[in-house]
């Protein structure tokens, strides 16, 4: 290792606990000091946190490795090399419990700290009850009664309404943002409703009850595995009935939205054991259920709780999202897909998953964009029209005329070239008096 460091060796990894770790050794810490009956040591304490809790703040279970000699990252203040392992873990993980113990857990009443001897008792004074108890009203705000309510009952309350300025009273607002934004902190609806009607001295009002309900299933909640096994449901059957009941109970699959499941990636081996033959699982040949519908102009309506795996890709080929369940139709991602699968081929994945037919808006849109409609001239132009079919082919016929016509549209209609109008009448008076006429409808003026 010294060898590899004057080589000027980057090793990114770290070895600074993440905020999780720190978490679980603050726990174990408060958990040691329940054992305490008497005062104690600091050193005492040190040697039973070293003993019980080695490796929760950093791992020591590899320490024998050539990469886990030193503390990465940790380092006495202003030196230039990290700290060795070996017998520092009082240096390291204990100066962590002393500050621990001198700040916030004297501060907030857990034990007696004596910074002159570095000893601490445990205090077990017995802490005054409080309860947090309100009111919630129709109109989304939430009233906290009582002049000393439970702070910890107050906080989580906090946590998911917005708080609304006041001398006396304490009040919060139910808000759908805020709501939201707990969700994807990971709370679950649920859970905040039944605290919240624990919390309430009256039953909730029936509109909040329902609003919150529909507050939680319209918030999508993100949650990222990083290194997971994805099953995946094309169609909308139970995924529990089935994959093996020996898989589902040895992997403990996660319900996604859509019909999947997620959990934490298994050992390749075990995971070959368990699972069948992908052809005895999946029939992607099968037609699935048609679960969308063409909406007003551009717009596709297709609700979350039934859309399947291919319904998905679909809508993120074609579409882009306007709401929760409304797509509308975008020319940028149909002309990106076009040359790769073919106008017809995107044409035939949307019809296969709509419920009605392409209304002529979406039709017409979707097959100028992805080229299978060629261009449209708009504009003005210059027609030939005759009224006899045996006339218009005697015109035909003239060595001259062919020169002067774009294209023949019918058999008697004909689309002159620019600037061939004026040498085609001057052609047809050579015919005689009235052979020219002006309008389309009407006879020739002499």
């Amino acid at each position: 290792m010294p060898g590899l460091k004057k080589l000027r060796t980057v090793d990114v990894v770290s070895d600074v606990p993440p905020p999780q770790r720190v978490q679980d050794m603050r726990r174990g810490v408060v958990r040691l000091l329940r054992e305490i009956s008497a005062e104690t040591a600091l050193s005492s304490l040190l040697t039973l946190a070293e003993a019980r809790l080695r490796d929760v703040l950093i791992d020591h279970s590899d320490d024998a490795s050539w990469r886990h000699v030193f503390y990465r990252g940790i380092r006495e203040r202003g030196a230039a090399e990290d700290l060795e392992r070996a017998g520092r873990w009082r240096q390291v993980e204990g100066a962590f419990i002393r500050v621990l113990c001198e700040l916030p857990l004297s501060r907030l009443g857990y034990v007696a700290w004596d910074g002159s001897r570095a000893t601490l008792e445990a205090l077990d004074e017995p802490v005054a009850e409080s309860a947090a108890e309100v009111v919630v009203q129709p109109n989304f705000e939430v009233v906290v009664l009582g002049e000393a309510p439970d702070t910890a009952q107050v906080w989580r309350l906090a946590r998911f309404t917005e708080p609304v300025p006041g001398r006396r009273v304490r009040k919060y607002q139910l808000e759908k943002k805020r709501f939201a934004e707990a969700l994807g902190r990971g709370q679950n609806a649920q859970e905040l409703v039944a605290l919240l009607a624990s919390m309430s001295r009256t039953p909730l009002p029936q509109n909040v009850k329902f609003s919150l309900d529909d507050w939680g299933q319209l918030t999508e909640r993100i949650r990222i595995w990083p290194d997971a096994l994805f099953v995946e449901a094309e169609g909308v059957e139970n995924l529990s009935d089935t994959l093996p009941a020996a898989l589902v109970e040895k992997l403990g699959l996660v319900p996604l939205g859509g019909g999947h499941r997620a959990c934490p990636a298994p050992d390749i081996a075990a995971l070959r054991a368990l699972m069948p033959a992908r052809r005895a699982l999946f029939d992607y040949s099968r037609a699935l259920p048609r679960v969308m519908r063409p909406a007003r102009g551009l717009e596709i309506e297709a609700p979350r709780e039934t859309l399947h795996f291919r319904a998905r890709q679909v809508l993120a080929l074609l579409t882009r999202q306007e709401g929760a369940d409304r797509y509308l139709l975008d020319p940028e991602r149909v002309a990106k897909a076009a040359p790769g699968l073919g106008a017809r081929e995107l044409r035939g994945r949307l019809e296969s998953a709509l419920t009605e037919e392409l209304s002529p808006q979406l039709a017409l849109a979707l097959r100028s964009w992805s080229g299978e409609f060629g261009s449209v001239f708009v504009g003005q132009a210059e027609l030939l029209l005759c009224d006899d079919l045996d006339q218009a082919r005697a015109l035909a016929l003239q060595p001259e005329f062919s020169a002067w016509v774009e294209r023949q549209l019918s058999t008697s209609a004909f689309l002159l070239r620019p600037g061939a109008g004026e040498r085609v009448r001057a052609f047809l008076k050579l015919l005689g008096p009235g052979t020219v006429r002006s309008s389309l409808t009407g006879r020739a003026k002499p």
